[in-house]
């Protein structure tokens, strides 16, 4: 786990703390077991409504699930996924910013993964067909001069968090008053773990 940074929002802090002791947890293989009597408080919870405390958008890939990931119950974490993690289409943008408009989340994870397919396809320049290939367009200059996939996968984080800056006023402006924090981070399929990247 990499130093996180340090954020003067104290929701911003606890929802951070949360993510970190609940990947931990997860990454250790000591998850929780929920008790009857927290399920049966999701339910009711959920039944009124959603009350996350942090967004994530990452891929779409079967091996990461962010309420399994970070050790949540539903309800918690509000996931918006599309392969790459990218943030290039205004639908995404958009269900971002439903999170932090609608449900006053503190925290928006750009979560990028290793041995990502979406960005191995991008890096290594194939060819791809059908709606596949206008994904691996959209991601194809994150990646530009990258030296490997290791650093085409930060390199997306990034180009990610700068779209999202760039293109949504919406998070951009909450970022500005301290309404949110926006990070990124890497995940390891093999060992559960997830790294955060210099802001």
């Amino acid at each position: 786990m990499s130093t996180l940074p340090e954020n003067p929002n104290p929701a911003c802090r606890d929802a951070l703390a949360r993510l970190v002791d609940g990947n931990q947890r997860f990454a250790t293989r000591a998850r929780r077991v929920p008790e009857r009597a927290e399920l049966d408080a999701m339910f009711r919870r959920n039944g009124e409504g959603q009350k996350a405390w942090a967004a994530v958008l990452t891929c779409a890939d079967s091996r990461l699930a962010p309420e399994i990931i970070f050790d949540t119950l539903l309800g918690e974490i509000f996931s918006v996924r599309e392969a790459g993690n990218s943030a290039a289409s205004k639908t995404t943008l958009g269900s971002l910013e439903f999170a932090s408009t609608m449900l006053d989340v503190p925290l928006l994870l750009v979560l990028g993964h290793r041995d990502c397919g979406a960005i191995t396809a991008a890096f290594e320049r194939s060819t791809v067909t059908g709606h596949l290939a206008t994904l691996i367009d959209a991601i194809t200059p994150s990646v530009a001069g990258a030296t490997d996939l290791d650093a085409a996968i930060k390199a997306n984080v990034h180009a990610s968090l700068r779209t999202i800056r760039k293109k949504s006023h919406v998070l951009s402006s909450a970022e500005a008053a301290g309404d949110l924090t926006i990070l990124g981070a890497i995940y390891d399929p093999a060992t559960g773990a997830i790294a955060f990247l210099p802001a």
